[in-house]
């Protein structure tokens, strides 16, 4: 749906985009988005797609790089975490079903559409999923502000998981304790601590990066 008053040249990209792949296209009058979607950050144009679609864990354990998302709740760090690890590569984000944001308009905004390009697994325990993941060949790399190890002098590995915890509690004590590893960033001035999604970015990046040399 495109407000009807909407000619600038992004419009025309989309209309050409939505004509090549054969997707239906309504004008509508700007008194219906300001009715309908009055809530929202529209700017004309909207979108309805078909439900969103989980994955199944079994479908990673040959992968090399998983990342844990435990109980974040915040939209804006859900889908700038889902973007910086679409960014580097990561093969798949688990969330639990209890405890986590899960996928919605504002993620998907927030993630400038990286959230379908990676899977994303929901997961009822994620004690369990860890362990079935440790099963299959994986090292968990936990981080902490409080970790006495940093993530510099953490060793090659080849089948990995990362866990970013809650933005405010961070990740839950009977997490940590499966963990096969608890790393920190190397704290170099005054502030003690990161937002979620911006940590996440750096120990995403600190994980892949002898890829990406």
């Amino acid at each position: 749906m495109i407000q009807k008053d909407k000619t600038n040249k992004r419009i025309k990209d989309i209309l050409s985009i939505a004509k090549n792949r054969k997707i239906k296209v309504n004008f509508l009058e700007k008194s219906f988005f300001q009715k309908k979607f009055k809530d929202k950050t529209h700017q004309g144009i909207v979108a309805i797609i078909s439900k969103f679609s989980y994955y199944n864990l079994n479908d990673f354990f040959q992968s090399k790089f998983i990342l844990i998302l435990d109980s974040i709740t915040d939209q804006h760090n859900f889908g700038s975490i889902v973007r910086s690890a679409d960014f580097f590569g990561v093969e798949a984000i688990v969330i639990s079903k209890d405890r986590s944001v899960s996928v919605n308009d504002t993620t998907v905004k927030t993630s400038s559409g990286s959230i379908f390009n990676i899977p994303i697994v929901k997961e009822t325990n994620l004690t369990t999923t860890i362990e079935k993941l440790k099963k299959n060949g994986f090292f968990i790399v936990a981080t902490s502000p409080n970790a006495a190890e940093s993530i510099d002098n953490l060793p090659k590995l080849e089948k990995k998981v990362l866990i970013i915890g809650n933005e405010e509690k961070g990740i839950r004590k009977k997490i940590l304790e499966h963990s096969d590893f608890n790393v920190a960033l190397k704290n170099l001035g005054k502030t003690t601590s990161l937002n979620a999604a911006v940590s996440a970015a750096i120990f995403i990046y600190e994980l892949t990066k002898e890829r990406v040399k």
